[in-house]
């Protein structure tokens, strides 16, 4: 394997790990808000474009309608990425 091949392959495990770390630590949050809030931080307080919520809310492991109440209860506190 070369040099690159090396570093390219360390570099995808390193974020691969990352994201897994981040998983579990949401996961163990308690209540919806707090695993949203916890995943915004992740990503730079940006929201996904609406299309993607449904992935959002399965990614920190609440229900799509338990995410939409949150987000309603937020209101308009949060900025979207752009599609």
């Amino acid at each position: 394997m070369s040099r690159y091949s090396q570093n390219t392959w360390a570099s995808y495990l390193s974020h691969q790990l990352q994201q897994a770390r981040k998983r579990a630590e949401i996961a163990t949050l308690k209540t919806v808000e707090a695993r949203l809030s916890a995943w915004l931080a992740w990503n730079g307080g940006l929201m996904p474009s609406k299309g993607e919520w449904k992935n959002l809310a399965d990614e920190i492991g609440v229900s799509p309608e338990a995410l939409y109440r949150e987000l309603a209860k937020r209101g308009k506190s949060f900025s979207h990425r752009p599609p």
